[in-house]
C-alpha cells in the first residue's frame, strides 16, 4: 500500500466516524495545552498528505500484522508526532498525536 491509498482509506474511515482515539498520557497533555477536541484531530488526520509521512509503514510489534504509520506535521507553531494505523474491523487507531518529542 503506497501512503497515498494508506491515506485515502484513512480519511474514508475518518469521515466514517471510524477514528479510534487512544488516550495515552502524551495526547491528552497535548490536547490540553494546544486545545485540540477530537474533532480537531479528525480534521488534522483529514488534511495530512503524503509529504507528511516521517516514516513507514513498519509493523506494530504489539500487534503482527499490522502496520504503523508514522507523521510529523507543523500544528500551531509546534511539531507534532501522528501515529495511525488501520484495523480489519474498518477502524483508524490513533495511537499518537502529540507535540514531537
Amino acid at each position: 500500500m503506497t501512503v497515498d491509498e494508506f491515506l485515502n482509506e484513512c480519511k474514508r474511515r475518518v469521515r466514517n466516524g471510524k477514528l479510534d482515539f487512544v488516550p495515552a498520557t502524551k495526547n491528552r497533555i497535548s490536547r490540553r495545552r494546544y486545545g485540540f477536541t477530537i474533532l480537531d484531530i479528525e480534521d488534522k488526520i483529514l488534511n495530512l498528505n503524503s509529504s507528511d509521512l516521517h516514516r513507514g509503514p513498519e509493523e506494530d510489534r504489539d500487534y503482527p500484522g499490522e502496520y504503523l504509520w508514522i507523521f510529523r506535521k507543523m500544528l500551531l507553531g509546534a511539531l507534532f508526532y501522528i501515529k495511525l494505523k488501520l484495523r480489519n474491523n474498518d477502524e483508524v487507531v490513533c495511537i499518537s498525536f502529540h507535540k514531537d518529542g
